[in-house]
């Protein structure tokens, strides 16, 4: 008799669900441990996504909150710039909603989900166990997507993790069709600052900091709304650092936030995490068919992405750098030059090398800062 693939799985967020599901439509024995009572709870995501990303997905429309089409991008008090397209540029989805789905799906092609089993790795010799509620079990492989947790139990506390805080805030002082980022260094040096609408009156603010998000959220939406009224507030953590060293350990794969798949510029990670779930998945298969070694996911994924993440990473650095002068600079060419029509409708949420590509040969030169067109330079020539 065959032997039947047995796949334990940590985390029952995006990343683990998609690949549990992936890997049970192939014939597999998936578990996969949630340590929270509900899937989706707590949520921590702003929920902006590319459309590109939600056709991959193949989830219900039940999950699209909104639609959006521009951008409002500014410097409190003293600049902003707005462009609407014509067409939708990003979805808002219902995160919440996005992750029940997922699971739905995984245990409709066979695969189990725990709910409130907190799992822990243990290896002995070559045999690799998961423990969970006082019982240990013996997978062939293990998938960790357990999220930031995870991931700053591999690297410890120098990761690029930023604690970040929302609230939901209902106020008619927002255009549905719109979404706002805003600098301010002089509130909040580490991060920008998101105005994301909902639906009708509803607005999601959020920021992320090294020191007191939730203060300079509140200093923020003050400024923006004047009057605050939160329906709701979040908290979490965001990944900057973009993808970890290693990806595969033995015959442990990590996926998502756990293997810092997130985009250094937002820490968004939804579309990387899920090209994740999808590498590691197949490679599981081959590998346990004895057609590939197991390092082709991460070969796969890195080839795919490596030079994405290490641009985004140049932008992060220049974000740093930037005194809230220069960005003023910045937007003013941006406004002058008429960019952000060709970030909004030549754009990609998810990839943004061939952006900073096309405006390195417009006239970004004319902000005159040495740095930043020294950092596009590198973003842009070939990488060996």
């Amino acid at each position: 008799m065959t032997k039947k693939l047995e796949v334990g799985i940590i985390g029952g967020g995006p990343a683990g669900l998609s690949t549990g599901s992936k890997l049970a439509r192939e014939g597999a024995h998936v578990k996969v441990y949630e340590e929270h009572p509900r899937i989706g709870k707590p949520m921590h995501c702003a929920g902006v996504i590319s459309p590109s990303t939600f056709s991959l997905i193949k989830v219900s429309q039940q999950v699209v909150k909104n639609h959006l089409y521009g951008v409002r991008v500014g410097v409190p008090d003293r600049i902003d710039v707005t462009y609407q397209a014509e067409s939708r540029r990003a979805i808002v989805i219902d995160r919440e909603r996005l992750d029940v789905e997922l699971a739905e799906r995984l245990v409709s092609v066979g695969g189990e989900l725990l709910l409130s089993h907190r799992a822990s790795l243990e290896m002995s010799g070559e045999k690799i166990y998961l423990r969970s509620e006082g019982e240990r079990e013996r997978f062939d492989y293990v998938v960790d997507a357990g999220g930031v947790k995870s991931y700053l139990s591999r690297v410890g506390i120098n990761g690029d993790v930023l604690p970040a805080a929302q609230m939901d805030i209902i106020t008619p002082d927002c255009d549905q069709r719109i979404v706002e980022m805003w600098v301010d260094k002089a509130r909040n040096k580490d991060f920008f600052f998101w105005c994301v609408p909902l639906e009708e009156d509803l607005v999601r603010v959020g920021t992320a900091s090294k020191t007191e998000p939730e203060a300079a959220l509140n200093s923020f939406a003050v400024w923006r709304f004047s009057k605050v009224e939160a329906v709701k507030k979040l908290y979490g953590q965001i990944v900057f650092s973009g993808y970890t060293e290693k990806l595969v350990e033995g015959k442990v794969l990590y996926v998502g936030d756990a293997a810092g798949q997130t985009k250094p510029t937002t820490g968004g990670g939804l579309r990387y995490g899920l090209s994740g779930a999808e590498e590691a998945a197949r490679a599981i298969i081959h590998n346990f068919r004895e057609e590939e070694p197991l390092n082709i996911y991460e070969e796969r994924w890195v080839e795919r992405w490596r030079r994405e993440v290490q641009i985004q990473r140049l932008v992060r650095k220049i974000f740093l750098r930037l005194d809230e002068k220069k960005l003023v600079r910045l937007l003013e060419t941006v406004r002058d030059d008429d960019l952000l029509p060709i970030l909004v409708d030549r754009g990609d949420m998810d990839e943004h090398s061939s952006l900073l590509s096309l405006l390195s040969k417009r006239r970004i030169h004319r902000l005159g800062i040495g740095a930043i067109r020294a950092l596009i330079s590198e973003m842009i020539s070939p990488r060996r």
